[in-house]
């Protein structure tokens, strides 16, 4: 089999995702997202961390910002309160990974990054700065749900039943790990053999990015 060939059976095999993307996955993820609360949007963002809605010693204040949509809406959501200094930090990390796999397919996404990734440095630097300025007193254990931001209600009694299930996630995972391979290779092959980069890298760029935007949804739902 020439290189020609081998590029051209691979860009195949790459563009074959675009179709289920745009007609499968493309309206699942449409519905999902308008029928998600933000309790079950939110869960894993406060999973086994305790938020406060008033300051006390041994707290430090956040502000943080979530992005989320889908190709033609977009939506901000503010998520404000106290938090012990290692779960502040904690939650700050998490509102970054959120944003960046979630707010990538929402209208305008590719702006996400240029305003989730300085505030995830400003409020670390704060979380930082505020802990140096406190002595962190022992917060005292409850069975009780947790509390949470005063502008995010999250019930906590969603954590067990809003995970994924595992085999689930695991196939959506390896069937996006496959694709990412196969159209790399498309591409190695198509730029070895001289062919450039035609339609068909289009249709399987948008094949990838919608299995992965698919495997980031079923793992964070």
């Amino acid at each position: 089999m020439t290189l020609e060939k081998l590029s051209r059976m691979l860009m195949a095999l790459a563009g074959v995702s675009f179709l289920p993307a745009i007609f499968v996955i493309a309206p699942i993820l449409a519905v999902r997202a308008l029928r998600r609360s933000n309790e079950k949007k939110f869960v894993k963002l406060y999973d086994g961390l305790r938020i406060e809605t008033n300051q006390r010693p041994g707290l430090v204040r956040f502000r943080l910002h979530t992005y989320d949509g889908f190709l033609v809406w977009f939506t901000q959501t503010k998520h404000e309160g106290f938090a012990p200094p290692n779960d502040a930090s904690k939650l700050v990390g998490r509102v970054l990974r959120y944003n960046l796999s979630h707010g990538f397919l929402a209208a305008g996404g590719l702006l996400v990054p240029l305003v989730s990734v300085p505030e995830f440095f400003s409020q670390r630097r704060s979380v930082k700065h505020q802990t140096q300025q406190i002595q962190p007193e022992p917060v005292p254990n409850t069975d009780d749900p947790i509390p949470n931001s005063g502008s995010i209600p999250v019930d906590m009694e969603l954590n067990e039943h809003g995970k994924p299930t595992s085999w689930v996630a695991a196939v959506t995972w390896s069937i996006a790990t496959i694709q990412t391979i196969v159209f790399l290779a498309a591409i190695a092959a198509s730029l070895a053999a001289g062919q450039g980069v035609g339609a068909g890298a289009i249709l399987g760029a948008i094949g990838t990015v919608m299995l992965w935007a698919l495997a980031f949804d079923v793992t964070w739902r």
